[in-house]
């Protein structure tokens, strides 16, 4: 490539050299291609902590030297924020950059990460240090490196390169440089979250993102700063939540995540209320039978929520509409409420493709000879890492294809199964308040208790005996949608996506 045939001559780090432009091709202006209002960046903790000690190796030696390293991404998209997924880190070799205090690329190792990520079909990213904690801004020369001295040969992965720059602290910075003719223009992420098993650590840009004031000046949140404190509030007014279902279960978790002051909400479901949901849907009444039950919620949760922590999308859809699935990808995590094996399942790619955590909760009861005989309720985090719904029988591919084909409404095929294939969808109001409450404490767990030693993805409540377990396991070998992870937009499953995705 043009620029690039002087083998040893350095083509960037923190200092500049000039390197010609590549030759020229046809590419994405991405102008079109980026319709999007924010960006961000999304990594599995292992990664992130790979790329991490060896940015920060010097520093932590006491050494100012800093250190670039490349990665491979894949894009994942909502309807406003497009998620440069970090799928592998490449390391540089002794003889792949110069360390001179700054550090500088070479171009056999910018040769190797546009290699890489072309044969994968994925964007390149480059990643360096800074002395100084908290959210980096860029000198001239971080500018020149990332815009013009990658970018330039990045252009044959038909996607921008996305900068990252590390703080002291462990802090990210990170862009996507969107080419707009024969330059490249700068788009500031506004978060950066980081995907352990059990935790999500969230990284906010100060200027795109600004806190949420924690209180309205009368106390409303006083008892909650004073159970897990001011930053963790403050973190819980930075959030957007995802509900899909918003029958018994779901109307109980946007009623919790409404308390306990949740910035944004996006509902989805499909349904309206019905006579039948009376006995068990939260704030319900029989002039409500008709409305959509993401209605009922969305009033209700204005009347509880304040302006400043207030913003609500109400969509009544099915998650296997494009607007609905890509609305919940804007969101930091998402809770599971819907008992149909489609939406578990394209939760679970959401989960798993897209890195945004998935906390899931679900009712099984059985009656024999007409009174209650058994039944459980579970709740579980999704992860990239952590045992996917499908793994832990939360559905099976017989009941998803069931109902892709629309025979799960048809009663006399349901009732010509086995009774062991039928779908379970029997309910009461106290087993929908046991899972809500354990998809709080999962909730909560995920995002305020990073620290707490027992690492739990799996809460199984069993009624007739009394007793809770907790599980904690990974995805069964071979799981398809375990090896789809990390892939952004290209792992997702189109076929059960309605209209056909024009993004």
């Amino acid at each position: 490539m043009g620029g690039m045939e002087s083998a040893n001559r350095p083509i960037m780090g923190r200092t500049v050299s000039h390197t010609s432009e590549v030759a020229a091709r046809d590419c994405h202006t991405f102008l079109e291609f980026y319709p999007m209002t924010s960006y961000s960046v999304a990594w599995r903790a292992e990664t992130e902590l790979l790329a991490r000690e060896h940015l920060l190796q010097h520093y932590e030696r006491g050494e100012l030297q800093e250190d670039i390293a490349l990665a491979t991404w894949y894009p994942a998209d909502g309807t406003n924020r497009r998620t440069a997924i970090i799928d592998e880190v490449l390391l540089p070799t002794a003889d792949e950059r110069i360390l001179q205090g700054n550090v500088q690329l070479t171009p056999q190792f910018l040769r190797r990460g546009r290699d890489r990520a072309v044969s994968k079909g994925a964007g390149l990213a480059v990643m360096h240090n800074h002395f100084g904690p908290g959210w980096q801004h860029m000198s001239a020369d971080d500018v020149i490196m990332e815009s013009r001295s990658v970018s330039n040969p990045a252009r044959a992965t038909q996607l921008p390169v996305v900068g990252l720059t590390l703080g002291t602290d462990g802090t990210w910075s990170a862009r996507f440089w969107i080419r707009e003719g024969s330059t490249y223009d700068c788009r500031w992420c506004s978060t950066i979250r980081i995907i352990s098993p059990d935790h999500l650590s969230l990284q906010f840009n100060p200027q795109l993102f600004r806190p949420v004031r924690s209180d309205d000046g009368l106390g409303r949140f006083r008892r909650s700063i004073e159970a897990w404190g001011a930053d963790s509030q403050e973190l819980l007014g930075r959030l957007t939540v995802g509900i899909v279902g918003l029958g018994s279960v779901g109307a109980l978790a946007a009623e919790t995540m409404g308390r306990m002051g949740i910035r944004g909400l996006v509902l989805v479901d499909m349904d309206r209320i019905e006579h039948h949901n009376l006995d068990r849907l939260l704030h319900s009444g029989p002039s409500d039978v008709g409305r959509y039950k993401v209605q009922l919620s969305a009033e209700h949760l204005a009347r509880i929520t304040t302006k400043e922590f207030h913003d609500l999308r109400a969509l009544p859809l099915s998650l296997r509409d494009t607007r609905a699935y890509r609305a919940i990808a804007d969101c930091d995590v998402i809770l599971g409420c819907a008992d149909k094996p489609v939406a578990r399942d394209l939760l679970n790619h959401l989960a798993v493709c897209h890195l945004i955590p998935v906390i899931e909760a679900g009712v099984a009861l059985r009656s024999r000879h007409g009174a209650l005989h058994k039944g459980h309720v579970v709740s579980q985090i999704v992860t990239p890492d952590s045992r996917c719904l499908r793994c832990t029988r939360q559905y099976t591919t017989d009941l998803l294809s069931l109902e892709v084909e629309g025979l799960l409404e048809d009663p006399e095929y349901i009732q010509a199964l086995p009774s062991h294939q039928r779908p379970n969808t029997a309910n009461v109001f106290p087993a929908s308040l046991s899972a809500a409450s354990m998809q709080a404490a999962l909730f909560t767990r995920l995002l305020l208790g990073p620290h707490w030693w027992l690492r739990v993805y799996q809460q199984q409540y069993h009624l007739s005996v009394a007793s809770q377990r907790t599980a904690s396991a990974t995805c069964d070998p071979y799981c398809d949608v375990h090896a789809r992870r990390c892939l952004g937009n290209l792992g997702e499953p189109q076929w059960l996506l309605w209209p056909p995705d024009s993004s």
